[in-house]
C-alpha cells in the first residue's frame, strides 16, 4: 500500500506532514527529524488501529518548499495545538 503524503515548511522552520490518503495522519513540530521519523510509525498505528494491514505500506512524499500560510483558531492547522506566529490557542484569538 502506497500512502502519499505532504511535507511542509513552517513559519517556526519546523515541518508540517498530512496525507489525503490516510485520514488522521497529521504530524507537525520544529524538530524536522523526528516528525519526518514519525510518518511510517503513525501511519501504521492509524491503518492497525482502523483494522487495515499495515504490514506492507510505502510512503510516498512530496516537499512543498513554501512556508505553510499562517494559520489560526477558527482554521488553525489540526497539527498545532497553538498558533506558532502568535502562540493563540485553539480558545484564544489570533493576533498575527
Amino acid at each position: 500500500m502506497i500512502i502519499n503524503v505532504t511535507i511542509q515548511e513552517r513559519p517556526d522552520g519546523g515541518v508540517s506532514v498530512y496525507s489525503e490518503d490516510l485520514a488522521g495522519l497529521v504530524l507537525s513540530g520544529k524538530n524536522r527529524v523526528a516528525i519526518l521519523k514519525a510518518i511510517e510509525p503513525a501511519a501504521r498505528a492509524i491503518l492497525e488501529h482502523n483494522g487495515q494491514d499495515a504490514s506492507n505500506i510505502r510512503i510516498d512524499a512530496t516537499i512543498v518548499k513554501e512556508p505553510a500560510p499562517h494559520l489560526c483558531p477558527g482554521g488553525i492547522d489540526p497539527g498545532f495545538e497553538e498558533c506558532p506566529k502568535c502562540g493563540a490557542t485553539m480558545d484564544d484569538d489570533c493576533a498575527g
